[in-house]
């Protein structure tokens, strides 16, 4: 889909070279990141925030400063939340060999010795039991499955509960 924007300075520029009248979202935006460079990302609450949190609230996401070299100018830009919606992150099947880490409370002797039956190994360091999935999926306990969540950044986040997993491994 194409969308006739105005572009000026070094985009309008760029975009004659191209000898496109029209471009699309996706150019426009590439031509405007090239053009521009971002220095410095503030959270709310760091110094230089402060006019921005009492105007936007919890809204405010971030502040960047963008410089284009071209223009000789500097700009400040906001990410604000504009809506909230309840979402459930999608649940990856496992493979059936796979090591999946399962909660079983010390209280629970008899779960204890079907685990180690399975093939379980105790882990003291997740202070939890790994086994293959295949196994988990045979003794029912595909709701204690425990596993470290991952963040939108790819980092390790605090470990908690994976969401319920059906029989065929998926949701």
């Amino acid at each position: 889909m194409l969308y006739c924007l105005a572009v000026t300075g070094a985009l309008y520029s760029a975009a004659m070279k191209k000898k496109a009248a029209f471009i699309t979202i996706k150019q426009f935006q590439s031509e405007a990141a090239s053009a521009m460079l971002m220095s410095k990302k503030l959270n709310p609450g760091q110094p230089g925030t402060k006019r921005l949190v009492s105007q936007y609230g919890a809204r405010l996401v971030c502040v960047r400063y963008r410089y284009d070299g071209v223009q000789g100018k500097r700009f400040k830009t906001v990410e604000l939340i504009l809506e909230e919606a309840v979402w459930q992150p999608p649940v990856r099947a496992f493979q059936e060999d796979e090591l999946i880490a399962v909660r079983v409370e010390l209280a629970e002797v008899d779960w204890r010795q079907r685990v180690k039956r399975a093939g379980g190994k105790w882990n003291p360091a997740r202070k939890l039991w790994e086994l293959p999935f295949g196994q988990v999926r045979k003794l029912g306990l595909t709701e204690r499955i425990q596993s470290p969540e991952v963040s939108a950044n790819g980092k390790l986040a605090e470990r908690g509960q994976v969401p319920k997993v059906s029989d065929n491994g998926k949701k």
